[in-house]
């Protein structure tokens, strides 16, 4: 892929962000906690039904990125819905010990999302994926996981059909019956590392074909955030080559994955 390609991808991103519609505010109940989940619905211009991907955001909430993701992902033919996890708990970041929800809790409430985004009329329930940031990949990778069957109250919920992950810690990563899951990881990252992930993926043929990994070799942690900047001592910039590399990765999996109705 040349680096002219590279960077197009990436500002497709915002190009197509800049075109779509505004988001609406839904409330999502959430039964394990007693929470009312706060997340954003972008949705296609048009109708019928569409496939919808869920977001969930880094230790530091909601970003500003995730919301041109919504809007690209819209462009594609998507619904997204981008949670809160954060706010509805009275916190405001969970990158610090002990404050705010963990993976664990954060992957029960993006089960919650796919529970109400089934309810939606213009959502097609049968075609769902989980993407999320370092956090929130790491808790997309659980809520994707067969361990969620045994959460009470969620053991008859069904699959996610796909997961994006962006340099997560690859701990809850489902080595029996793994949903097909594309990881996204920075090589220089100091604050979720790829080892792990690397390790895990070349070492465990039940992942072969079902766990597809992209390492971007100059990449930092947020690589694809245009935000980004050093934080709580860990290294953290924007690469323009890496995020357009990861755009047409998310572009081709989701459309295998979900079979996106294009608006």
């Amino acid at each position: 892929m040349s680096s002219r390609f590279v960077q197009a991808g990436a500002g497709a991103i915002v190009a197509a962000a800049m075109l779509a519609g505004c988001a609406s505010t839904a409330r999502i109940p959430s039964p394990s906690t007693g929470l009312s989940l706060s997340a954003q619905i972008y949705r296609p211009d048009g109708g019928g039904r569409y496939p919808a991907v869920i977001l969930l955001g880094p230790c530091g909430g909601v970003t500003p990125h995730m919301g041109d993701w919504a809007r690209w992902l819209n462009s594609q033919g998507y619904v997204a819905l981008v949670v809160d996890s954060l706010a509805p708990r009275g916190v405001s970041t969970a990158c610090e010990g002990g404050r705010g929800p963990n993976e664990f809790q954060v992957g029960r409430d993006a089960v919650d999302a796919l529970v109400f985004a089934r309810t939606l009329p213009f959502v097609d329930g049968d075609r769902l994926a989980v993407m999320g940031w370092s956090l929130g990949a790491s808790a997309a990778l659980e809520a994707s996981s067969s361990r969620r069957t045994s959460w009470p109250g969620y053991a008859d919920t069904a699959p996610f059909q796909g997961v994006v992950a962006f340099y997560p810690s690859c701990y809850s990563l489902d080595r029996q019956t793994p949903t097909p899951t594309l990881l996204l990881l920075a090589a220089r990252d100091d604050w979720t590392p790829p080892g792990p992930c690397l390790d895990v993926v070349g070492s465990d043929p039940r992942l072969a074909g079902r766990v597809r990994l992209e390492l971007y070799p100059d990449a930092l942690h947020a690589f694809d955030r245009p935000d980004a900047k050093p934080y709580l001592g860990h290294a953290m910039s924007y690469d323009g080559g890496a995020a357009g590399a990861a755009h047409e990765a998310v572009k081709a999996f989701l459309a295998e994955r979900l079979a996106a109705q294009r608006p």
